[in-house]
């Protein structure tokens, strides 16, 4: 089976992450600084001169960084442990496997209820649109026959969101290449489990679009109907896949965005409406389409907004929490620290940590 383009990318993605070297960029690197300071050295013979009324007081010396032994008076001594730090490739697949796996596991799921179930031949529910649902589309749709999408907005959701959450990433990100594979492979996890849950949902459910429901009333001709009919995704109406596929990305990009404008409130505020009002309008458009009923729409805005923060927050441990999103992280927790042998016994501690106050806006 030939790979699609997305799969060939995510794969050279991984290759990529897998050949690099370990060094840590900037937004990775973690430093564990010893509270003694190092003894000064004298720039003749390198050794460790101690001050003066401190005799009694041992000063730990220099480190050599491409070694990692100790000197005192130039000469090595016992060799000091070296701080190790984990590869990149391991890094990252400890910190995705569970959610791949997620995504999986709904795809094979999805796969499994098309190819053996199919779409239901009545609704589960909605099988009679509610009024306000019916009076909506009488207002707001376009006209009979008119379903095409209008402008280039319309008719290329799809490239226009993904396009503009992947520029987000490398615009936040910069240099960060890093950070760049972790949120390219969070914003595909979202995308992938967007995909996978919407099409269980709307085979499951398996609601009539309003154009087969309305058709009689419509006036359109026998055979016009029997098309339709003929078509399995004239009962998919519940809920809106391009809703769900136009809110994920931009609510994935929305939270990419804030961490760079994170002391800027005006313009992250201003940042998330604009994505939230062209996410709002590619949704409406499917009820002016005829595609969807306004509940379809509303539900899947709502979709893809929880999944698009969700992931985000799967793969940004940094303690917030977000509306709309399953952030995994508690919001308080315990740690008992590992005991210490002292010469009077053993000493344990215990660690409470409390959330701190949420960012506006975030």
């Amino acid at each position: 089976m030939s790979l699609t383009p997305a799969s060939r990318t995510l794969t050279l993605l991984f290759a990529l992450a897998m050949t690099t070297s370990t060094r840590a960029d900037e937004g990775h690197r973690t430093t564990n600084q010893d509270v003694t300071s190092p003894a000064p050295i004298s720039r003749e013979s390198g050794a460790s001169t101690p001050s003066s009324g401190q005799d009694d007081v041992t000063s730990p010396s220099p480190v050599s960084r491409e070694s990692g032994a100790s000197t005192v008076s130039g000469e090595p001594s016992e060799t000091a442990p070296s701080q190790t730090r984990r590869p990149f490739w391991r890094t990252l697949w400890s910190d995705h496997a569970a959610h791949v796996g997620l995504v999986l596991a709904a795809a094979f799921f999805d796969d499994g209820v098309t190819e053996q179930r199919g779409t239901r031949a009545s609704p589960l529910f909605l099988s009679s649109p509610p009024s306000f649902d019916v009076s909506l589309r009488d207002r707001f749709r376009r006209g009979i026959g008119d379903y095409d999408a209008h402008g280039y907005l319309e008719s290329h959701v799809t490239p226009v969101t993904r396009g503009i959450a992947a520029a987000s990433i490398l615009l936040v990100n910069g240099k960060a290449w890093r950070d760049d594979v972790d949120d390219i492979l969070g914003l595909w996890e979202a995308l992938r489990f967007n995909v996978a849950t919407t099409g269980i949902v709307k085979n499951f459910v398996g609601r009539e679009r309003p154009r087969l429901e309305f058709a009689e009333d419509d006036g359109l001709s026998p055979l016009q109907i029997t098309r339709l009919q003929a078509r399995e995704s004239s009962r998919q109406s519940f809920y809106s896949f391009h809703a769900s596929t136009a809110f994920t990305p931009l609510a994935y990009a929305d939270l990419v965005l804030s961490r760079r404008l994170e002391n800027h409130d005006a313009a992250r505020r201003w940042t998330r409406s604009g994505l939230y009002t062209l996410a709002g309008y590619l949704a409406w458009a499917r009820v002016l389409q005829d595609g969807h009923y306004a509940t379809d729409v509303v539900t899947g805005s709502l979709a893809g907004i929880f999944i698009g923060r969700s992931f985000y927050a799967f793969n940004h441990h940094d303690g917030r929490d977000r509306w709309l999103s399953w952030d995994p992280r508690p919001r308080s927790r315990v740690t008992i620290l590992p005991p210490v042998l002292t010469p009077d016994g053993i000493q344990v501690g215990v660690s409470v940590s409390f959330p701190t106050s949420t960012l506006p806006g975030r």
